[in-house]
């Protein structure tokens, strides 16, 4: 009976994660693709902000997520502006001006921080060290991007 319990379960569980929609970035409303500033305005949903940040990467949108980065009031648009400078390899002084803002909340700041040292060569990282003497939480990235950098 256990054993036709657990079977049941994993049927319907993996029945379930087949019947998951892809995310998309298409408006159903007018079912074309969506501007620039549309998935701008996605990234402040939790349930759009992957897919949205995915495409404007894809379009190499770098001047309208630094302005997120530098402006938005939503934190997690924030969040998602800075990732996305980070996935596409630029943003290096937009990513400082967020740091070294101390009108900004800290987590935006950290966020920030974290994002330089995804992006830093094995000098800027040595030069960056002393964030996580500032900020703890840094320390764990600074040892990713060390091993990152090594080839490890």
């Amino acid at each position: 009976m256990i054993a036709l319990l657990l079977t049941w379960a994993c049927v319907e569980t993996a029945a379930t994660e087949q019947e998951a929609p892809e995310p998309t970035v298409l408006h159903v409303e007018t079912e074309t693709p969506p501007t620039t500033d549309e998935l701008i305005g996605d990234l402040e949903n939790a349930e759009t902000a992957s897919a949205a940040i995915d495409e404007l990467v894809r379009r190499e949108a770098t001047t309208a997520l630094k302005e997120v980065a530098l402006d938005a009031e939503d934190l997690s648009a924030r969040g998602w502006a800075i990732h996305g400078l980070v996935e596409l390899g630029s943003g290096e002084q937009t990513l400082e001006q967020v740091q070294d803002d101390q009108d900004n909340p800290e987590l935006v700041r950290i966020w920030a921080a974290a994002g330089r040292i995804a992006l830093a060569d094995a000098e800027e990282l040595d030069q960056l060290r002393p964030l996580a003497w500032r900020w703890p939480e840094l320390e764990r990235p600074i040892e990713l991007r060390e091993a990152a950098l090594r080839g490890s």
